[in-house]
């Protein structure tokens, strides 16, 4: 499926510096530019007794919000919870010095090591806490862009929520009032307050884009970060993200206006748009984890992984169960974690696959289908059931001909559910900030009962076009 594919600027408080400490390695190792890399998922058996980070003491590895979010959505925090052991991560580095970790996972207990030495397995004795050793990636570095300067605009259209009432929606003018999103901005929930983790494969320009000026003097890019490359830059790769960034929070005045303007967002690169490969899988677990860990009220995923590149680690139709897919285990996990994660369905309607991909097929996931103008199912938006018969998409939003920010600045139309996609999640930011701290399912299940298919859900539509005022007056009514 079409990719609905950090310069580290993370907001300055003590507990970034420590998580990032955490996902990172203490040593240094030059790779080859033209060399091969090779990419190693090492699991751990446990998380150990001598553990530096305790459950009793989370601000070691949760931020403040986070740790709120969890107490107000009723979640504990458990030893899944707790960071890989940095003894074990000690003990790893030093029996293969050539390696480089580069990602890990709380959730799953492992890191990701990268190293140039294919010979390195045959001569080591592991210890006992590894329980698994997997190879994930064979090739070579993804483009690195961190020698880009960075070249912030100094100009821009000034959202104002104060006059919303009054404000023409121009060409996002459809993608809004299908949902009837208008009647929640008109009460002034614009998604101010809501964390919003767009994982994606670059997003070229936005520092320097005037149509997300009013976000970054207002300070509401809180974070960025390139799980791919492992550097700081975000901003010179790809254009998908820049795109899907747009659907919710672009603004030009009279020309466009995002979804969610008043929303603030962390930019996560997790793909390397040259290739498909298991290992963005991983680098998609990590993201999720570190937008846990920051606090995040949701992701958006404009992102599907179905067959890989030389047919490694492939998945088939049957592995569209929600359980197989590691991105579907690790964001069935962030919703448990309290994060509404909203991932676009695919646009493999037309293909030979046809279905929705991972990790959409995850049944805590919010999977989202695209429509024409005429309200129909675009072509090419991939369907349901999933293998074990659920249904998918859960609902639909324009993809064909959707309005976005394009990475020249300009307001152009593009389609895919990569668009219909965070259309729909830069309105539950919306939702989110009118009923705060209401739980992912029943954010979701109030969208569903909102759907123009309610009553006759299908695999092509799902609930269909939601109504977000309904949705609201819903879990209004249920509290």
């Amino acid at each position: 499926m079409m990719k609905m594919k950090m310069k580290i600027k993370i907001s300055p408080i003590r507990f970034l510096l420590k998580y990032f400490f955490l996902i990172s390695f203490c040593g240094i190792y030059t790779f080859g530019k033209t060399q091969n890399i090779y990419k190693y998922a090492i699991t751990f058996s446990d998380k150990g007794d001598n553990n530096p980070c305790s459950i009793t003491n989370p601000k070691q590895f949760l931020s403040a919000r986070s740790i709120k979010r969890k107490k107000k959505l009723g979640i504990s925090i458990t030893n899944e919870d707790l960071p890989v052991n940095l003894n074990y991560v000690t003990e790893i580095t030093k029996l293969i010095p050539s390696a480089q970790v580069v990602n890990k996972s709380r959730w799953f207990n492992h890191i990701i090591i990268q190293t140039i030495d294919t010979n390195w397995k045959s001569s080591l004795s592991l210890p006992d806490f590894v329980s698994e050793i997997k190879l994930i990636y064979s090739g070579k570095l993804p483009k690195s862009t961190a020698n880009r300067p960075y070249l912030p605009s100094k100009t821009g259209d000034q959202f104002s929520p104060k006059n919303i009432k009054n404000l023409s929606y121009e060409k996002s003018d459809f993608q809004i009032k299908s949902l009837n999103l208008q009647e929640l901005h008109k009460e002034g929930f614009l998604g101010k307050d809501i964390h919003v983790a767009v994982l994606d494969g670059g997003f070229s320009n936005v520092d320097k884009i005037a149509a997300f000026h009013h976000l970054r003097i207002n300070n509401r890019i809180k974070g960025t970060w390139d799980f791919a490359s492992n550097e700081n830059e975000v901003y010179g790769d790809g254009e998908h993200g820049t795109m899907v960034l747009g659907c919710m929070a672009g603004f030009v005045k009279n020309k466009f206006l995002g979804t969610a303007p008043m929303a603030s967002f962390w930019l996560f690169r997790t793909e390397d748009g040259d290739t498909e490969t298991v290992v963005e899988e991983y680098n998609w677990i990590s993201a999720a984890e570190f937008a846990d860990s920051a606090g995040v009220d949701i992701i958006n995923s404009s992102l599907g992984y179905t067959t890989f590149d030389n047919n490694i680690g492939s998945y088939s139709y049957k592995d569209m169960n929600g359980k197989t897919a590691i991105s579907s285990r690790g964001a069935n996990k962030a919703v448990e974690k309290g994060i509404l994660v909203v991932n676009s369905a695919g646009n493999s309607g037309n293909d030979k696959w046809r279905y929705i991909g991972a990790p959409a097929d995850a049944e805590k996931v919010f999977s989202i289908g695209a429509i024409t103008k005429t309200k129909e199912r675009a072509t090419f938006s991939s369907f349901g059931p999933t293998s074990d018969g659920r249904i998918k998409p859960n609902v639909c939003a324009l993809g064909l001909s959707a309005s976005v920010i394009g990475s020249s600045g300009a307001v152009v139309e593009s389609s895919g559910t990569s668009f219909s996609g965070p259309i729909i999640c830069g309105s539950i930011a919306c939702l989110m900030s009118k009923h705060r701290y209401t739980k992912p399912e029943e954010l979701m299940n109030a969208i569903q009962q909102s759907g123009s298919k309610a009553n006759n859900p299908s695999n092509n539509l799902g609930y269909g076009i939601p109504d977000f005022f309904m949705a609201s007056k819903i879990i209004s009514d249920k509290k």
